[in-house]
């Protein structure tokens, strides 16, 4: 299944490197910069673009003329795909501008189970996609969707009908629908569409509800071959291509959702004869959530719904409380605490000093380590991107800013104020103002600088201290960036490389604080994965009197329990600094079962066992005192072994595991009885007992 992405320009070329994924199922480009395409026309030119690459990677052609890059309903390859929009330039979420929306880092949820310190929208949002996909008739070989939203389906997908249109919906209040495409179906017949409205009122919903359903538009759409064939033709000019040059000189502005979505349905709005007779059906998504991440505000408000959305303690492993529920901090350090007055406060990849003082309603991306006294009035958002030669682009802006409107407008605002009333606080005028002035997008008002020193004097300036001097001479000698160009400019491998650093820090003092973190509810493949990435020392298994240490395998494995029982580890990963005799660190599996033999495998492994001993119900090392079972992991064998030592070893495990586990029960049986505080753990592996040690 293929995934084709419309991404900013500036990202295109890094994707594939920070997201560490396969060209071969992957493709991305950007829509032409400086012309609008919409949703229908941006997917016209996707396909032709991931349609121009493969002709150039199988038939070894340096360059295809334009003529032959207009993929019909034959020439597109047979294979699903899922399209994801995420261009744009973000104006109303600038801290994620320039890696664009969809790779948002988004918050492990506080309730979850497996999921991952490092994921973002995309990751969240893609598997939905695939099990649609791959539930769909054959003949819908073409997913289209928004990449700044977040869906997830709690029950089960239904049967997807066999049409050239499925478009999935939600039922929502009317007033939430009002901003949203809606689609209507007659009561009579709630599985096909009778006709589409984009953002209809309140007093034409209260009409329609009499003889009609209405479903909110989530934007999951599902087209048949000949369902993107049309719309490739609707988004091509009449007379052609203006340049032969020019690779997208023949499209034109065309919106999947304005103008194809209300050709669609039974009493379509608008009238065109081949749109008209594609056969739409409408399905409520089982159990459907939406999140939207369109804005600085949703970021947060959006945020706040997803972890709020279980409040039964029992489902939350994690002891940690926020002094308020609208604060995250991820791959950040912060130096100061927070109280119950930072109020949708969002710090990411950021270092926020002792001397910082914050507020509420503010977002923190990209700050570098340093020593500020700084102030942040509330509802100020700081963004520090870095550009090439050690240079960074310092950008404050509001909370709600939308960074549109023409600078000498007093509508326009910036950091919460009028624009003109933000340079007359300053002692500035429009003309100090170098860039386009008829858009606050493309104006150029951001400082670049080459220090941090530099960079936390004019934040001072720019934010809180309009009298500073020294912030005003940094801004006015600096070289200064539109927020367009910053986006352009930003090198995201730098930015990656610094988040990745904070993360690195992350993971030991999530590790060491476990009983307050999410750690032991992660994916504990991708957490060893990370161990192993960051260089962190051997992530060990430490079982005390007597002491023996097993190191875990650090490539992913693949847990089972027999009858498919769930299993949940807990107290796994320790440091080698904590697996000492005197701090008795046991590693503990919580199994949520009656079972006590696991299969781990992989692919280019043989088949291991973990042999459990039901252990003291008061001892120390097992948490809050429940009655556990403390494991041995140990591997037997490598790749090069062949499938018949493999299947002798099997065998030979099954022997030595029950012997040996019927002579050690007995042999520790009055130590069990009298629960010993310095009972012994005792494992057999392999029937190799010297084995374990080292």
């Amino acid at each position: 299944m293929q995934k084709l992405l419309s991404l900013p320009p500036n990202l295109v070329s890094a994707f594939y490197e920070l997201e560490n994924v396969d060209r071969t199922k992957w493709f991305c480009t950007s829509d032409p910069v400086g012309m609008k395409l919409g949703s229908g026309g941006g997917t016209t030119w996707l396909l032709r673009e991931w349609q121009k690459e493969r002709d150039r990677k199988y038939l070894a052609e340096e360059r295809i003329p334009t003529e032959k890059c207009i993929p019909t309903e034959k020439s597109l390859p047979a294979e699903k795909r899922i399209l994801l929009h995420a261009g744009g330039q973000s104006r109303r979420l600038p801290g994620y501008a320039p890696s664009g929306k969809i790779l948002t880092p988004i918050p492990v949820f506080r309730w979850a189970r497996g999921q991952k310190l490092g994921q973002n929208l995309l990751s969240l949002q893609l598997p939905l996609y695939e099990k649609i996909m791959e539930r769909a008739p054959e003949r819908l070989r073409t997913l289209i969707a928004s990449g700044d939203v977040y869906i997830r389906a709690e029950k089960p997908l239904q049967e997807i009908p066999d049409a050239d249109v499925v478009c999935y919906g939600l039922w929502v209040d009317p007033l939430l629908a009002t901003h949203h495409g809606v689609f209507v179906s007659d009561r009579n017949q709630p599985e096909s569409l009778d006709f589409m409205l984009q953002k209809p009122s309140l007093e034409e919903l209260e009409n329609l509800s009499k003889t009609h359903l209405f479903l909110m538009d989530i934007g999951i759409w599902l087209l048949s071959d000949r369902a993107v064939d049309l719309l490739m033709k609707r988004s091509q000019k009449a007379d052609g291509a203006l340049d032969v040059d020019t690779p997208y000189s023949d499209l034109k502005y065309y919106d999947l959702y304005a103008d194809f979505g209300l050709s669609l349905g039974n009493h379509p709005r608008i009238e065109d004869e081949e749109l008209n007779s594609l056969s739409v059906a409408i399905l409520p998504l089982p159990g459907g959530e939406f999140y939207h991440y369109g804005t600085s505000r949703e970021l947060l408000s959006s945020t706040v719904t997803l972890q709020n959305k279980v409040y039964d303690q029992r489902q939350i492993m994690h002891r940690k409380l926020k002094p308020n529920p609208a604060i995250f901090v991820q791959n950040a350090e912060v130096h100061l605490p927070l109280t119950p007055k930072n109020d949708s406060l969002w710090i990411e990849n950021s270092f926020v000093g002792a001397s910082w003082r914050l507020g509420a309603r503010q977002i923190i991306t990209g700050v570098p380590k340093n020593d500020w006294r700084l102030t942040i009035p509330d509802g100020i958002c700081i963004d520090i991107v870095p550009l090439a030669d050690q240079r960074w682009a310092v950008r404050p802006y509001g909370f709600d800013d939308t960074f549109k409107g023409d600078i000498r407008d007093e509508k326009t605002l910036f950091l919460g104020m009028s624009f003109s009333e933000w340079l007359v606080e300053r002692e500035l005028s429009v003309e100090d103002i170098t860039g386009r002035k008829e858009d606050l997008q493309a104006a150029a008002i951001f400082p670049v600088v080459e220090d941090k020193e530099q960079m936390g004097t004019v934040l001072r300036w720019m934010v809180s201290e309009p009298g500073l001097t020294e912030g005003k001479a940094v801004w006015l000698e600096s070289r200064r960036l539109s927020a367009d160009e910053i986006s352009a400019q930003a090198d995201l491998r730098l930015l990656y490389a610094q988040r990745e650093s904070f993360c690195k820090g992350n993971w030991e003092v999530l590790a060491r604080n476990h009983a307050k973190s999410v750690f032991y509810q992660l994916d504990l493949m991708d957490v060893a994965g990370e161990f192993h990435k960051f260089g962190h020392e051997l992530i060990l298994f430490c079982i005390p009197y007597p002491i023996i240490v097993v190191q875990i395998l650090t490539a992913p494995i693949d847990v089972n329990t027999l009858h498919s029982r769930m299993v949940c580890f807990y107290q796994i990963f320790v440091f080698t600094t904590q697996a000492d005799p005197p701090e008795r660190t046991v590693a503990v599996i919580k199994e949520l079962g009656s079972h006590n033999i696991f299969d781990i495998t992989r692919p280019d492994k043989s088949v291991f066992f973990i042999n459990t001993i039901i252990g003291d119900f008061f001892y120390s090392g097992i948490v809050y005192g429940f009655h556990e079972r403390v494991s041995i992991i140990k591997e037997i064998s490598s790749a090069g072994y062949q499938f018949l030592d493999d299947l002798e070893m099997t065998v030979q495990r099954y022997v030595y595991q029950v012997t040996e586990f019927l002579r050690r029960f007995v042999k520790k049986a009055c130590a069990f009885l009298e629960s010993q505080s310095g009972w012994a753990v005792s494992t057999f592996v392999n029937g190799v007992t010297g084995g374990l040690i080292g």
